[in-house]
């Protein structure tokens, strides 16, 4: 059985995300193009859906990704596409919304997701001149931690993170790894242990010449990294399973 809500009729919708409270009860965010840009958050009641507006003053909030804390709080993180295009995040707190600049130099991509202990956790894409980080960001009690990842990750496009049974991050992404002509891709897996990050590249196979796109879907209470796959110039695509 379906059952198909229509929460809000919007035009020019500009992403979509999803969480769960702890009840099970979802919560999604959107945005919507204009002038001003709204960013908006809808959860779902006994009585039908609550939309509420989140304070974005100033910013352009494409894109939001959405999580749940580890206190039951709705946080919505995004790349402000005006200059200096940094990434925020904006979390429901008893006296209203809090925002906090967690990266301040041009970023895109953002995915938020919250860890095992209850603290927020976020994967973006951050440029320079001319090289491209994957960034991971990570919530202390005192400050945002941040760790460039990957350092060598032209127009990558990350997604997670998702976390090992031992707590430690792992993500996901593809990289164009060709200067010129046709693009070359091949796909990386991310995961730290203890303080060192380590790089993957499970796609293409070995002694495979093909370009592939990936992404992380998700973490197995076991440990088992799931991807989805795609190769270039075919229909075929793939759930990959790593160990």
């Amino acid at each position: 059985m379906c059952i198909r809500d229509r929460i809000e009729y919007a035009g020019w919708v500009a992403g979509v995300d999803l969480a769960f409270h702890q009840d099970g009860s979802p919560v999604v965010c959107w945005g919507i193009l204009g002038d001003p840009f709204t960013l908006k958050v809808a959860e779902r009641t006994p009585g039908g859906w609550t939309i509420e507006a989140v304070p974005a003053e100033g910013q352009d909030p494409r894109f939001p990704t959405l999580a749940i804390d580890g206190n039951d709080r709705i946080a919505i993180a995004y790349s402000n596409n005006e200059s200096p295009g940094g990434i925020w995040i904006t979390r429901r707190q008893v006296t209203g919304w809090e925002r906090t600049e967690v990266i301040p130099e041009p970023c895109s991509l953002p995915q938020l997701a919250t860890a095992p202990y209850g603290a927020l956790a976020l994967v973006a894409r951050r440029s320079f001149a001319q090289a491209t980080h994957v960034t991971y960001v990570e919530e202390t009690p005192s400050e945002w931690s941040l760790d460039d990842a990957d350092t060598n990750a032209r127009s990558a496009s990350p997604r997670g993170p998702g976390f090992l049974p031992g707590e430690e991050p792992v993500l996901a992404y593809y990289v164009n790894i060709a200067d010129t002509g046709d693009p070359v891709r091949e796909v990386r897996v991310l995961w730290r242990d203890t303080e060192t990050w380590n790089i993957s590249v499970p796609f293409p196979p070995e002694g495979n010449t093909s370009s592939w796109v990936g992404w992380l879907t998700g973490v197995s209470t076991d440990g088992t990294v799931v991807l989805t796959v795609s190769e270039r110039d075919t229909s075929n695509s793939y759930i990959a399973l790593l160990w």
